[in-house]
């Protein structure tokens, strides 16, 4: 399963297929709903933004368990089964609470972070409504408008995502018209991920892009997409073997790539 934010003020959670539900954290009355950051443990998630109010979920239902107001915007969350830390801006610092009573504060320092976090202890309050289904589906994505800046380059798609692996969160971006399976594996190879999650991955962006996924010619089983010509793939094998690699290895490299190019399969090598 995947677990996202997004800039909506919608947490959802997807399966390997589709789209299962979402709950709407942001509070209407606040202007930039945008939520920054996801974490999951276990059977729970965290997930907080720009209007500094941490929330956290039990999985799968999206139950809400605990909302924690915060001094300002979260810009990011690690979460384990004793300890929530946020990230809060630059002035602010970092938070760290637990579920466990030995680490409780002292008294002052709980009641300064109370001061500090008046106002979004106001939308906090806000109740979390959860969506079902279709009905969860963002309407950014249904419009293909949306989508944020990394690296100075603009994306009509972006989101956090957690994969539950323990490499906490990561961002998957791409445009429209990107093909899918590229997306997923140069995002795997970026983040030294098993290529393993490539089709779970390449479902996700089909879902979240609203396309459907690649058929065969009788409308059956899903094919890949992106599997060079055999007259390509010697090409490929050629240019890995001329860097002093037997064909074997530049072969399991390649498929370990997802043929997605040289430069993935060299990445895996050296």
């Amino acid at each position: 399963s995947l677990v996202t934010a997004s800039n909506d003020g919608v947490l959802r959670l997807w399966n390997t297929s589709q789209l299962v539900r979402g709950a709407a954290l942001a509070s209407p009355q606040f202007e930039t709903p945008f939520l920054y950051t996801v974490a999951v443990a276990a059977n729970r998630a965290a997930a907080a933004g720009d209007e500094g109010v941490v929330t956290v979920l039990q999985l799968p239902s999206l139950a809400v368990l605990q909302r924690i107001p915060m001094p300002g915007p979260v810009w990011s969350l690690a979460l384990s089964s004793t300890f929530l830390v946020c990230g809060c801006e630059d002035q602010l610092g970092s938070f760290v609470f637990s579920y466990d009573p030995k680490y409780k504060a002292a008294d002052f320092l709980i009641a300064n972070h109370q001061a500090i976090s008046g106002a979004a202890a106001q939308r906090a309050k806000h109740s979390v409504t959860i969506l079902n289904g279709d009905a969860a589906r963002p309407a950014a994505v249904r419009q293909a408008v949306g989508g944020g800046v990394s690296m100075g380059q603009g994306y009509d798609f972006q989101f956090p995502v957690d994969l539950g692996t323990g490499d906490g969160e990561l961002q998957i971006q791409w445009n429209n018209g990107d093909d899918p399976t590229d997306v997923a594996t140069r995002f795997c190879l970026t983040n030294r991920l098993p290529t393993g999650h490539v089709n779970e991955i390449v479902q996700f962006i089909q879902q979240a892009s609203g396309q459907a996924p690649a058929q065969d010619s009788s409308g059956g089983t899903p094919i890949p997409t992106n599997i060079p010509a055999p007259s390509v793939q010697a090409d490929m094998i050629a240019q890995i073997t001329a860097l002093g690699v037997d064909e074997a290895r530049a072969r399991d490299a390649l498929d370990r790539a997802g043929w997605a190019s040289v430069e993935a399969a060299v990445h895996l090598l050296f």
